[in-house]
C-alpha cells in the first residue's frame, strides 16, 4: 500500500496526494492496483461488465477534490444529472478512471470514483476547472450496457451504508 500511495503522490498535486492517503482509509473505500478508489453508492442488477468498446448510459458530475471537500460540496465542473440527460460513450472513449471503473460496473451500479491525476488529466488539467495535478472526484451511474460485454464477476461488490464520500476534508485537515 505504501507504494500505491507513492505511486500516486507523484502524479497529484499536494492537496489531491494528501485527499487520496486519506480517503484510502475511509470505510467502503476500495482502491485498485492503478491507484483508482472507489465507493459502491449502489449495486445494479446488470448481468454484464461493458467492453472497452461497448457503448454506455450514464448519469455523471465531477468535483475537484478540493471543491468535494467544501461543506457543502463546491462547484462541478461537469454534470449530466443537472443537464437532465444521460450521455453515452464507451470505455476507451474517456479519461483513463473512468475506463477502468465502467468495465468493474454493471447497469444500475452507481458508484463515487476518487480519480488520482494520472488517471484524469494529469498535469495539463482541462478548461478553466480543473487544475495541474488535481484529484477528480465523480459520482457516476451506469444506466446501462449498450452492447457486448463480459459476464459480471461475482460476487458483486456490496454498498457501504451511510452517505457516500464519507468524510470531508477541508484544506486546513490535510
Amino acid at each position: 500500500m505504501a507504494f500505491l500511495l507513492a505511486f500516486v503522490a507523484l502524479a497529484s498535486n499536494e492537496f489531491g496526494d494528501a485527499f487520496l492517503k486519506a480517503n484510502a482509509a475511509q470505510p467502503g473505500v476500495v482502491t485498485t492496483a492503478s491507484g483508482l478508489q472507489y465507493r459502491v453508492l449502489q449495486v445494479g442488477d446488470g448481468r454484464q461488465h461493458p467492453l472497452p468498446g461497448t457503448s454506455c448510459s450514464c448519469h455523471y458530475e465531477g468535483r475537484t477534490a478540493q471543491e468535494h471537500s467544501k461543506l457543502p460540496p463546491g462547484k462541478k465542473f461537469d454534470s449530466s444529472f443537472d443537464r437532465g440527460e444521460p450521455a453515452s460513450f464507451a470505455p476507451n472513449q474517456v479519461i483513463r478512471g473512468w475506463t477502468e471503473a465502467l468495465q468493474l460496473m454493471v447497469a444500475g451500479d452507481k458508484w463515487e470514483l476518487y480519480i488520482p491525476s494520472q488517471l484524469g488529466y494529469g498535469e495539463g488539467g482541462a478548461g478553466d476547472d480543473i487544475g495541474a495535478g488535481d484529484v477528480l472526484v465523480f459520482t457516476l451511474h451506469l444506466l446501462g450496457v449498450n452492447g457486448p460485454g463480459v459476464p459480471a464477476k461475482q460476487p458483486r461488490p456490496r454498498r457501504h451504508g451511510g452517505r457516500g464520500g464519507g468524510k470531508r476534508f477541508g484544506r486546513n485537515e490535510l
